[in-house]
């Protein structure tokens, strides 16, 4: 678990802990167990069931939902039971409906400041678990989500800090939301802190005006930061690339305990870029990612 005797900025009073009961999504427990311990709140751990397809049955069949309500109980009385529950605060939640529509809910009924959740799935079927389900889930819930991709690795004992966060920012309105929460852990840990700006590939440009750019890149960004942080422990870097790639590999050779980062409000299915910077990150970064959505 997190320790630190630095009070917190942001309160953070009530976790939620979506899960389908997978191997996959469980393994972002323990990180939900982190913040619950870490801040003292309480833990909700839920779970969607979700519609079956209406069909007309040839003769009278048990009701398929009911049934799989029932088995998702079972499953959870046994979840609710692990021993790493015991002395953290909880309630268990099973709902039926779509899993965003669900994780949507309960954040707005329990007041929800934090969702952790796990994705799982690689090759050709990981785009689109990534995509419909967690990119859904973070671009129209309120409050910031930690998502545990398929490449991070749970600690095998608990973390004493965050010693490394970057914080991956477009200048956008998400990233200005992103950016407290960023400062809020780096100052609780005394973290060091890389503020990270990936320039799109410019084309053709005078050498002299790309260097420009940089220096304008990490202008913004120092005057992003206010007072409170040890100059010391920050670092900013503006670099030419691919965003999505480039902001993996960075994390990559920091070793970055979180990745930290703002997305834009929206629904995903109406989205003209399905895989976008955000989903490519949350696919191969091997950190937790933090994200937090711009607008209302």
């Amino acid at each position: 678990m997190l320790i630190t005797e630095r009070p917190s900025l942001i309160a953070i009073q009530n976790v939620l802990f979506a899960t389908d009961f997978s191997v996959a999504s469980n393994a972002a427990l323990p990180f939900a167990l982190e913040f619950a311990s870490r801040y003292n709140a309480t833990l909700f751990l839920a779970h969607a069931v979700p519609p079956m397809p209406a069909v007309v049955p040839v003769e009278p069949v048990p009701d398929q939902t009911e049934l799989l309500r029932r088995g998702a109980e079972r499953e959870m009385e046994k979840f609710v039971s692990l021993a790493e529950l015991k002395d953290v605060p909880h309630q268990s939640i099973v709902m039926d409906g779509e899993v965003w529509d669900v994780i949507r809910q309960i954040v707005a009924d329990r007041r929800i400041d934090l969702v952790v959740l796990g994705t799982h799935g690689r090759g050709v079927l990981h785009k689109l678990i990534i995509g419909s389900v967690a990119e859904e889930i973070y671009r129209t819930v309120k409050c910031p989500v930690l998502t545990i991709g398929p490449e991070v690795i749970a600690p095998a004992v608990p973390r004493q800090k965050m010693w490394r966060i970057v914080f991956a920012t477009d200048f956008s309105e998400g990233s200005l939301h992103a950016l407290p929460y960023a400062l809020m852990f780096a100052k609780e840990n005394r973290s060091k802190v890389t503020f990270l700006h990936v320039i799109g590939h410019p084309g053709t440009l005078p050498a002299d005006t790309g260097d420009e750019l940089v220096k304008e890149s990490i202008a913004r960004m120092k005057e992003m930061v206010g007072e409170g942080l040890d100059s010391e422990s920050l670092e900013f870097v503006a670099e030419y690339g691919s965003p999505g790639p480039d902001i993996v590999r960075k994390a990559s050779e920091l070793e970055a305990d979180l990745l930290v980062m703002g997305v834009h409000a929206g629904h995903h299915a109406s989205s003209h870029l399905p895989w976008t910077v955000a989903s490519h990150v949350l696919a191969h970064a091997r950190c937790p990612v933090l994200t937090v959505r711009g607008g209302q």
